[in-house]
């Protein structure tokens, strides 16, 4: 059984341009994730997915198996499920000869978090979802939310809100998935329902992390924090 890692980087970001190969605390983000993958001993491939031939020839440079995927596998609506897809069938990734890891390209990704989520997905036989997962604060527990019509608030999910006690303390922990790492069987990464299918099913294992140590780079405010709070890591 090969064990693989598996990154996929659009060309385009909304939020921050060129993310994937800018400069990140002295070295671009792609450079620290490939770093930590090596560092984690784990993996025999580790593929890069982009329709970037600019980051198709850095990520071979670094190290990759780099590939070059269709332009409609990287629009801004484009499923990354459907190019994970897209690379099982392209280099004959199957349940029954790979173990796959699906990464997203972010620095706070570090090596105990492949080599801990890789000992929960081998404790289940390789059969168990697994992902890092981080702790809600109670007071953005998920019926709290609303939606917006009109200039007007109104609660999503109102009979858990009609229901529910006004003492935080009464709930239950609650915690959100960080897709940025995902170990599953390659039938349940090849298609986002059946990921979501399988996690409401059966759950996932998951290694928890601190929100200080974890941060999504999604904008240029996200940038500036996620640089202050990684030189204190």
């Amino acid at each position: 059984m090969k064990i693989i890692g598996l990154i996929c980087c659009r060309a385009g970001s909304k939020g921050i341009k060129n993310k994937n190969i800018k400069n990140f605390a002295g070295k671009p983000i792609i450079n620290w994730i490939y770093e930590e993958i090596k560092k984690a001993k784990i993996f025999d491939e580790i593929y890069l997915s982009t329709d970037s031939r600019k980051l198709f020839k850095i990520g071979k440079k670094i190290g990759f198996i780099s590939d070059l995927r269709p332009k409609y596998l990287a629009t801004s609506t484009a499923d990354v499920f459907d190019t994970h897809k897209y690379i099982f069938e392209k280099f004959k990734i199957h349940d029954k000869t790979h173990i796959v890891c699906c990464i997203n390209n972010n620095p706070f990704i570090k090596k105990n978090h492949f080599v801990d989520t890789f000992k929960l997905f081998k404790k289940s036989g390789f059969k168990k979802t697994v992902m890092l997962a981080k702790k809600i604060d109670k007071e953005n527990i998920f019926f709290r939310q609303s939606q917006k019509k009109k200039n007007t608030l109104y609660p999503i999910f109102r009979k858990n809100l009609i229901n529910s006690q006004i003492n935080r303390q009464s709930h239950s922990e609650s915690y959100v998935n960080i897709g940025d790492l995902r170990w599953a069987k390659i039938t349940t990464l090849s298609k986002y329902k059946n990921f979501n299918i399988e996690i409401c099913k059966n759950g996932f294992s998951f290694l928890e992390v601190k929100n200080s140590e974890y941060l999504d780079l999604n904008t240029y405010k996200d940038w500036k924090l996620a640089l202050n709070n990684f030189k204190k890591i």
